[in-house]
């Protein structure tokens, strides 16, 4: 796209009008000459920013900036000018030169997309307030279903229940259980962004070693082999970078083939920023089910096969995003995965809790 480039003398007489002036302000070069540019297009602006454009040009010489347009239509636009002054041999100021460029659709698109972002924030605390309330207040319920079950079952098992009664009481308890851990992850889920702490330093190595004693038991069960290379030291949020590395590690050893699970998890520095990765020699996820696989309660196998909420990698992308980073995977079916989330360096002046 050129420019529309109008050049005046300092009085602000017209004396060049180029053809894309006319398409932009709509008024002919034959019109255009010789008049003053404020009797052609009128500059919506307010009496500070004019004192200010006319201070710099005096000062500097050149002036940028963007700058709202009435046509003498009625119809306005936003053009983005760079003015500079022009003189003669003798340094002597003569006029003005201006170019400028017609931002009117990216300013829309811009304030679409303003508007657009400020309503999905507020989507997403709506949300997330919901979700704290709803699980919250179905705790309590839920308890007393479970304690009222096991005291059934405890008064009446072998007396009054056949077989078939003290199976369904097994179920029921069963289902309560479940329904108890998915209204523990939802709750987590909401107190990501609502319970955040500040970032402060944390040695990702002192955060993996404490995992790998968390999950002791589902290390020493399976068999798992967890290696590492170094791992770099960060400003970010320490529970939940702990929460972040045992949710990726676990999923690794749940997610196993029939030999023992082997997970390696490493860190390079790409740019402005840390990029993790959690490597396993596991099952594998399709192509087709590696995006949505970080979406609340979606699991890639049964509950029998593999226990779990499918909460668990909806909970580490929340964290990635809430530390302005990003989480992905890549897979191979009967091969392994290798997640990888990035951190941002410098999360103490933009990251968690800014």
């Amino acid at each position: 796209m050129s420019d529309a480039i109008i050049i005046t003398d300092l009085d602000g007489t017209i004396v060049f009008w180029n053809k894309q002036t006319e398409k932009l302000t709509q008024v002919s070069g034959e019109h255009a000459l010789g008049k003053s540019i404020f009797d052609v297009v009128v500059p919506r602006v307010e009496v500070e920013q004019g004192l200010e454009i006319i201070d710099t040009m005096n000062t500097t010489g050149h002036w940028r900036g963007e700058v709202p347009f009435v046509r003498k239509d009625g119809s306005t636009f936003i053009a983005s000018i760079s003015s500079s002054m022009l003189k003669d041999e003798t340094g002597t100021p003569v006029g003005i030169i201006g170019l400028g460029r017609d931002i009117t659709e990216m300013k829309c698109a811009e304030t679409a997309l303003k508007d657009y972002s400020e309503r999905l924030k507020q989507s997403n605390v709506e949300l997330e307030q919901f979700a704290y309330i709803a699980s919250h207040d179905l705790r309590e319920p839920l308890r007393m279903i479970t304690n009222f079950l096991d005291l059934l079952e405890k008064k009446y098992k072998g007396r009054l229940l056949d077989e078939k009664a003290e199976e369904y009481i097994h179920f029921a308890v069963d289902g309560a259980s479940r329904m108890r851990q998915l209204i523990d992850d939802l709750l987590e889920f909401s107190r990501i962004e609502r319970r955040g702490r500040p970032a402060e330093h944390v040695a990702m190595e002192t955060v993996l070693d404490k995992v790998t004693r968390d999950l002791k038991m589902s290390i020493k069960e399976s068999g798992a082999v967890i290696t590492h290379d170094p791992l770099p030291s960060l400003q970010a949020d320490r529970v939940q970078m702990t929460q972040l590395l045992q949710n990726l590690v676990d999923n690794a050893i749940k997610y196993c083939r029939e030999e023992a699970p082997r997970v390696h998890i490493s860190a390079v520095r790409d740019r402005g920023e840390w990029v993790f990765s959690v490597q396993d020699n596991g099952i594998g996820i399709p192509e087709d089910q590696q995006e949505r696989i970080f979406l609340m309660f979606q699991r890639q196998h049964t509950r029998e096969d593999h226990p779990g909420t499918g909460m668990g990698l909806a909970i580490a992308k929340k964290i990635v995003e809430r530390h302005r980073g990003r989480i992905w995977v890549r897979s191979t079916v009967d091969k392994g995965s290798t997640f990888f989330f990035s951190l941002p360096i410098g999360m103490d002046k933009c990251g968690a809790g800014a």
